[in-house]
């Protein structure tokens, strides 16, 4: 599996040092295998007059099932709660790794491009979101609070366009309860992101170049 992320910068070696915590999924290394998501990370960047590189990376996804995974498919309400709790410093999960939607606004500059190495996949401990769900806005709560305490090695669920960060938002800012936002996240289709929250996780991520836009 091809993925993507975008700084203002080359990254040949990811690492979880210069992680920021209470961010959607918690600490980690954020990539997409959406090139356009990785795109619209960089724009930050470069309306500060720096540039735009996308790096680009394999993933070895059949060592997956060895990480802790979390998954989300959708904009659910455990979607919603992680992310809460993550953007609060409140998630206390263990996951290697985290795959879901974006629930923050892009950033622009340097596309970033990865290998994974998907064989080695089941090596992870894996959280998955198919949708964004309430245990999607649980999690991503559970994250931005710095709550999480999870201990998984890779999550990945959906990210959130302008109307979805906008509805996670107004939730919370405690504005809308977690039964209107659910209900507006029903129909969004996610773009993918996938957090690499553990040495091991990162040690299947192997860089292959990147792009300057």
């Amino acid at each position: 599996m091809i993925l993507y992320h975008g700084s203002f910068l080359e990254i040949v070696k990811p690492d979880l040092t210069h992680s920021r915590p209470n961010v959607d999924f918690g600490r980690g290394f954020y990539v997409t295998p959406l090139y356009e998501q990785a795109a619209k990370w960089c724009g930050k960047f470069k309306r500060r007059g720096k540039d735009g590189i996308i790096s680009r990376y394999e993933y070895d996804e059949s060592q997956e099932n060895e990480l802790k995974t979390l998954k989300f498919d959708s904009y659910s309400e455990e979607w919603l709660d992680f992310i809460l709790n993550c953007r609060s410093g409140k998630d206390s999960t263990d996951y290697d790794l985290v795959v879901g939607g974006v629930a923050r606004r892009g950033k622009d500059g340097v596309i970033s491009r990865y290998g994974y190495d998907e064989n080695r996949g089941n090596e992870l401990k894996t959280l998955k979101f198919d949708s964004y769900s309430e245990e999607w806005l649980d999690f991503i709560l559970s994250c931005r609070s710095g709550k999480d305490s999870t201990d998984y090695d890779l999550v990945v669920g959906g990210v959130a366009n302008d109307k979805v960060f906008n509805t996670v938002e107004l939730f919370f800012d405690g504005l809308i309860d977690k039964a209107e936002a659910i209900n507006r996240l029903r129909y969004e289709k996610p773009n993918l992101q996938i957090c690499f929250r553990t040495e091991k996780a990162l040690s299947l991520l192997h860089f292959e170049g990147s792009e300057t836009l």
